[in-house]
C-alpha cells in the first residue's frame, strides 16, 4: 500500500525514519495523500488531548508532513494545516 511505512528500525532515529516515509508519501497518489490527511485530522485531536508530550513531536512531523501532501484533497489539506497551525499558535 501507498500509506504503509516503509521505514524500519534499522533505518535510525524515529526522524530519520519518519523522513523517509515523507519522501514515499510525496510520490504517493492524490487518493492516498487524501487519506493520510484524513488519518492526521483524524488522530490529531485525541493526540492532543491526551498526550501533550508526544504531541509536540506530532504535530511538528505533521508539520514537515504538509509540504509533500499538496496533491490531497484541498478541503482536508486546509482541515488538516488548520489543525497543526492552532497548535503551533496556542504554544
Amino acid at each position: 500500500s501507498e500509506l504503509t511505512d516503509v521505514s524500519g528500525p534499522e533505518d535510525g532515529n524515529r526522524r530519520t525514519r519518519k523522513e523517509i516515509d515523507r519522501k514515499r508519501l510525496a510520490r504517493a497518489s492524490s487518493d492516498a495523500q487524501t487519506v493520510k490527511l484524513a488519518d492526521l485530522i483524524n488522530n490529531s485531536d485525541s493526540i492532543i488531548q491526551y498526550d501533550q508530550g508526544f504531541a509536540k513531536i506530532y504535530m511538528q512531523e505533521k508539520l514537515r508532513l504538509m509540504v509533500v501532501l499538496t496533491r490531497g484533497d484541498s478541503t482536508r489539506f486546509n482541515r488538516a494545516l488548520k489543525i497543526i497551525e492552532d497548535y503551533h499558535g496556542s504554544r
